[in-house]
């Protein structure tokens, strides 16, 4: 018997039913045993994985947002410089055409060119990853409106128009003589000069440029001068004045002109019709390289000159026509006329 006062707290307590205590010792068995925990550690391993991966792939996609919106901004900026190069070609081309006019018509004023201002372009700014998580992308673009306006303006302006000098007005409001006649003035030449080589010893010499319509050298050694056939002999004359000696029996058809070891075996008459096709294709590049009247006046006479051995065949003229893009008919007459009347 138990001492008097003293309790049993063994009765209070709840004994679970013998089956619920098994079922529990069981799973915790089957979840403590090796192959379920290695299981798990698998599992947890491809979990966290995964959560890498989806960082990795927000931080791709916001790579690539930034790479979009820097492709645009660059693409805007090309399209800004394509428009101005455009304008500057423009304005290129302006300037050559200036400049071929001022060849095509010797002595004449030297035109204006216009200073364009420098168009300062900022260069895309570097950017990267970790920069553009603080902050959008900015590309400086440069402003158009100063190039832009300054290249229109020079294309608005004319080029200075040669003065026309009073012995050319007089020659204009002259009776016609009859139809325009040009001929060839040969000079030595001790080497070969380039072309404002020659029109600045025409200066030296005090010869009126306009008077000179082309400048060649039909062989080693010999220049040609091509003038209206009034003003062949006032030019003769000044250089007879200044010591120059006029080669008078030169024959631009001479067989001897075929300087090319290549035709040396062949016959004198072989190298003859060799002479006079190349003088045929000299003076149809002769013809092109004039203003279009001009040219045409001065082929015009070559096919009809009374001299049998230089006359071309009128095929030339409709050669000359062809290439020059010109009609042929008495339309362009008169323009002929007055063009050989103020440039001879």
């Amino acid at each position: 018997m138990s001492p008097k006062g003293s309790t049993n707290t063994n009765v209070f307590k709840k004994v679970p039913p013998r089956q619920s205590r098994l079922a529990k010792s069981s799973a915790d068995q089957t979840f403590c045993s090796p192959e379920n925990a290695q299981l798990k550690a698998i599992l947890d391993e491809a979990l966290a994985r995964a959560a890498i991966h989806e960082e990795h792939h927000k931080a791709l996609l916001s790579k690539i947002d930034v790479i979009v919106e820097h492709s645009i901004a660059l693409q805007e900026q090309n399209s800004t410089l394509t428009e101005e190069l455009r304008i500057a070609n423009e304005h290129v081309e302006f300037l050559h055409n200036q400049l071929q006019l001022q060849v095509q018509v010797p002595g004449a004023s030297t035109f204006t060119t216009t200073t364009l201002p420098p168009t300062e372009i900022a260069p895309v700014e570097n950017f990267s990853a970790e920069a553009s998580a603080h902050g959008p992308v900015t590309i400086s673009t440069p402003s158009p409106t100063t190039f832009l306006a300054a290249a229109k303006k020079a294309m608005g302006k004319r080029p200075n128009q040669p003065k026309l000098t009073t012995a050319q007005a007089t020659r204009a409001l002259q009776p016609e003589s009859g139809p325009s006649a040009y001929a060839f003035v040969y000079l030595p030449c001790r080497h070969h000069l380039k072309y404002s080589q020659v029109r600045k010893l025409l200066k030296t010499f005090k010869i009126q440029q306009s008077r000179v319509l082309d400048i060649a050298f039909p062989e080693r050694g010999t220049l040609s001068l091509l003038v209206h056939n009034d003003f062949k002999d006032k030019i003769t004359q000044l250089f007879a004045d200044i010591g120059v000696s006029v080669k008078t029996d030169f024959d631009p058809l001479d067989h001897r002109i075929i300087a090319d070891p290549a035709h040396a075996h062949k016959p004198v008459q072989d190298r003859q019709q060799l002479a006079y096709k190349l003088h045929h294709q000299r003076l149809l590049a002769l013809c092109l390289r004039l203003p279009a009247p001009l040219g045409k006046s001065v082929m015009r006479h070559f096919c009809t000159v009374e001299s049998s051995s230089l006359r071309l065949p009128p095929v030339c003229l409709e050669q000359y026509l062809e290439d020059r893009n010109l009609p042929s008919g008495p339309q362009a007459s008169a323009i002929d006329t007055a063009t050989a009347m103020v440039i001879g």
